[in-house]
């Protein structure tokens, strides 16, 4: 059942299954969409005026194209909103095929959500304007620049079909079988469960055959399942087990598997998903022989866990290295990789190093990193913990790395974690080779990079936050991506779209971080008032902030862990302590919450403290004290910390990162603060600490820790120059 505009749907979400039974004497889904015009401001010349010819241009003026996309005005928002729904180049440029992505994504994969967890929901709003199915045509010099309609439409009042349409139509077939393919990248010769769903949202039982086949690359098609007379109830959904197959002689490329349902010899519905093959032949075995240096910590620093690393890649490739402790001897090598998740105290102590070395010709590769922070061997680089995405636009795709896989549509939807192509990003500069939504488009920084390329002196550096060392060998989008990356960057030649970077320095920024050996975990546990799930807003009863499930931190790992940060934390598990995991103080809406925390015993010699807290509904200025912490030292002494505004920490909903907090943890658009404060009285042993809220804002303390005194002076003494 459709409905009208997204504004209207709070007015009728209540009562919408009432009205349903009520007229129907039955249970139906419904399915809202979104109206709109077509002059709607989403492609209004103060976006395509400023964006659309520089954008079709192959090397465009980048450090400008940041500047305007980093605007914080509506019409930019719907340019970053573009990013995640198809492609902000399409969108500007070729509004085709920025419909046909959209459809995919936006319209046909939300509705067969909806329709295969109908047990758990009665209904979905699309997002989608009639504009973007149907594009009724009345003059050609009416039409927006960069919204090219192809064929154009005869007659007056012309009516163009966009993709759009085709999508609408295979979700809404009353009964239809929707396939849920595990891995969309297949290696040839492999297979992935693809189980089978068929769902019958008709007015009665049905009864149906089946045909499932795999269309290839030049149009061919090969039969791989048959089933006939297969029983739906009315309202019920059907499950078959089913694996897809990549067949080993299969051809790279974007393959199609297309289901058909037929009752009796009437096709009653159809439906295609893509797919993408790396045939055995195309991927890349052989490499230039370079000196290579491998700095992996993963092996050490996560020995025990099971975890996969670049050294198991770099084997698996057969690409011989010097696995390196230190970089001490740079100059002995041309190319030196981090491996993937080894970011760590001795990598960012050698920022110096690390850029002299690049100025001097070297090339760089690093992996995929779990830790924020800012890279040591330029001032302009930074790691980012932000949302994550299914879905990146490059915007360089005649670029070596991605050689066989220029289509974004085939990165899409990748093997494992729910489908997220990575989990950290990097800060917005001119060496971005593809960006990524990773905020709400209203925030002027939801866009950012996910790989970049830089030329810094005779060198060069390549970083990409694509999640890879899981899915190599898995995922043929990622092992075909994982095989350009080496190739390239053991080659001797710099692409053309690699950005000479301007400010060749190292780094001034300080980096928050401490090594695991000297942290001090401080037990909160008698402080704690609240969990970390609630389910019924404003009852005083649960956890957090009594906002109810939607608006809780139910998700954030629990145990010892540094999150997306340099610093360890012990994070309580609230079931292990009769429910309780944070201190929550009281703020504006939340009276009945405490004022300050109860003490919590600290009886250490610290040089650091560092907190893992944030804030929510927020009623303060930058620069505004919303939370103190009060250090008491064992001699009677105490110490004030005040928390600021934007300074220190900020409301958790869409947070970026501030001087002295960075964002560590994010579940959707909530985030969490790592802030650090440097004790000015490390001689003093501290007796203990207790956290007060100012009032304007809801304050949340989640875990502290300390750095113990001496401990890095000591551990990096020499013992013969401390003889002497």
């Amino acid at each position: 059942m459709p409905y009208g505009c997204w504004q209207d749907v709070h007015t009728y979400l209540e009562n919408t299954r009432e009205l349903i039974n009520k007229k129907f004497h039955a249970a139906r889904p419904f399915v809202n969409m979104e109206t709109g015009q077509i002059a709607d401001y989403r492609l209004h010349p103060q976006n395509t005026n400023v964006f659309t010819l520089e954008l079709r241009k192959e090397h465009f003026d980048k450090t400008d194209f940041i500047r305007k996309l980093t605007e914080d005005n509506i019409f930019r928002s719907f340019v970053r909103l573009s990013v995640n729904a198809g492609g902000l180049r399409p969108y500007l440029t070729d509004m085709p095929a920025y419909r046909e992505r959209k459809s995919y994504l936006t319209v046909k994969r939300y509705l067969e959500m909806f329709r295969y967890h109908q047990d758990i929901t009665d209904g979905v709003s699309l997002n989608t304007l009639p504009t973007d199915v149907i594009r009724r045509i009345y003059d050609k010099n009416n039409v927006l620049p960069g919204a090219n309609v192809e064929p154009w439409p005869e007659g007056p009042a012309g009516l163009a079909i966009a993709e759009p349409v085709y999508s609408f139509r295979m979700a809404f077939y009353p009964v239809q079988l929707l396939m849920r393919i595990d891995n969309p990248h297949l290696l040839s010769g492999t297979d992935t469960p693809a189980p089978i769903h068929i769902v019958n949202d008709s007015e009665k039982d049905a009864t149906v055959d089946l045909r499932v086949q795999l269309r290839d690359p030049q149009g061919r098609a090969a039969e791989l399942l048959t089933r006939k007379g297969i029983a739906i109830p009315q309202g019920r959904m059907v499950e078959l087990p089913f694996k897809l197959s990549a067949p080993a002689n299969a051809a790279s490329g974007k393959h199609v598997v297309e289901t058909y349902l037929f009752a009796g010899d009437r096709k009653i519905a159809e439906n295609s998903y893509d797919i993408f093959i790396l045939a055995a032949r195309d991927r890349i075995t052989t490499y230039s022989a370079r000196k290579v240096a491998l700095y992996d910590a993963v092996p050490t620093r996560f020995a025990g866990l099971g975890m996969k690393s670049t050294s198991d890649i770099l084997k698996t490739l057969k690409i011989p290295f010097q696995p390196i402790r230190g970089f001490d001897h740079l100059a002995d090598y041309d190319v030196l990789i981090i491996g993937a998740n080894s970011l760590d105290g001795t990598v960012f102590e050698s920022g110096k190093t690390l850029n002299q070395w690049l100025k001097n010709g070297g090339r760089l590769l690093m992996f995929e990193q779990c830790v924020a922070g800012s890279l040591p061997w330029v001032n302009d680089e930074r790691i980012m913990l932000l949302a994550k995405s299914s879905f990146v636009e490059h915007f360089h795709k005649k670029h070596p790395i991605f050689n066989g896989i220029e289509d974004e549509m085939i990165w899409e939807s990748p093997a494992g974690q729910q489908g997220g192509l990575f989990e950290t990003c990097l800060e917005l500069n001119d060496g971005f080779l593809s960006l990524a939504a990773v905020g709400d488009n209203r925030d002027p920084g939801g866009v950012r990079s996910v790989i970049n390329d830089r030329r810094i002196g005779d060198g060069e550096y390549l970083i990409s936050m694509i999640s890879t060392t899981d899915r190599f060998g898995k995922d043929a989008t990622i092992t075909r991506y994982v095989g350009n990356m080496l190739s390239y960057i053991l080659s001797d030649a710099i692409s053309p779209y690699a950005a000479a970077t301007k400010n060749t320095d190292v780094p001034v920024t300080h980096t928050v971080g401490i090594e695991a050996k000297d942290v001090v975990y401080i037990d909160i546990k008698s402080a704690v008032n609240r969990g970390f799930a609630d389910e019924v807003e404003g009852d005083k009863q649960g956890g957090w902030t009594d906002y109810g499930a939607s608006h809780d931190l139910r998700n954030i790992p629990t145990g010892r862990s540094s999150l997306g940060g340099g610093v360890p934390f012990d994070i309580i598990d609230p079931a292990g302590n009769q429910g309780k995991s944070c201190i929550v103080l009281a703020g504006p809406t939340r009276d009945y919450f405490p004022r300050e925390s109860s003490e919590i015993a600290v009886d250490k010699k610290l040089d650091k403290l560092f907190f893992l807290h944030t804030l929510l509904w927020v009623k303060a200025g930058k620069g505004d004290v919303v939370l103190e912490y009060e250090v008491k030292y064992r001699n009677g002494e105490t110490e004030t910390i005040a928390m600021k505004n934007h300074i220190d920490l900020a409301d958790w909903w869409m947070g970026r990162d501030c001087p002295n907090g960075r964002v560590v943890y994010r579940d959707g658009d909530k985030g969490v603060y790592l802030s650090e404060w440097v004790n000015p009285k490390p001689n003093l042993e501290i007796a203990s600490i207790k956290a007060i809220t100012q009032g304007n804002a809801i304050p949340v303390v989640i875990a502290v820790s300390g750095k113990s005194r001496f401990a890095q002076r000591i551990d990096r003494v020499d013992v013969e120059d401390n003889r002497e």
